[in-house]
């Protein structure tokens, strides 16, 4: 469906909108309108760019405060992991593994496992209950 230019302007002319316009009355602007517009654009307040809203006080105690949140965590999830030393004897020379924090979180989660389901023995079956003897 191809339209001509011609038409598009008969219909620019026979909107509604433009008929409802053409009797409104004209309204002439006030003699300080431009002056007011003016006046007005100097006192509106410049947007913030992007960074300097990100820069503003309340972003940035937003960011510490969540960072602080983060590392409070991370203190205490290191904090509460067993530290498990251990050592080799050989001889006179003694051997020192390092720490061994999955081992003890492991041998943890096992226990915790295996006592919840020594607690409820009715509601696991007897394949079930080889898979957690068997880890």
């Amino acid at each position: 469906m191809s339209r001509h230019a011609q038409d598009f302007e008969e219909d620019w002319e026979n909107d509604m909108v433009w008929q409802l316009l053409d009797q409104a009355p004209p309204i002439p602007a006030s003699q300080l309108f431009a002056d007011k517009v003016v006046r007005a654009a100097r006192l509106e307040v410049p947007a913030k760019t992007w960074w300097q809203r990100f820069l503003s006080p309340v972003p940035m105690a937003g960011l510490a405060s969540a960072v602080a949140a983060i590392a409070i965590l991370f203190a205490f999830t290191f904090a509460m992991v067993p530290n498990v030393d251990l050592t080799m004897e050989i001889g006179n020379d003694s051997l020192l593994v390092n720490t061994v924090k999955i081992g003890a979180m492991q041998n943890a989660a096992e226990t915790e496992a295996m006592l919840a389901v020594a607690d409820s023995l009715d509601h696991f079956s007897d394949a079930e209950l080889v898979k957690v003897v068997g880890f």
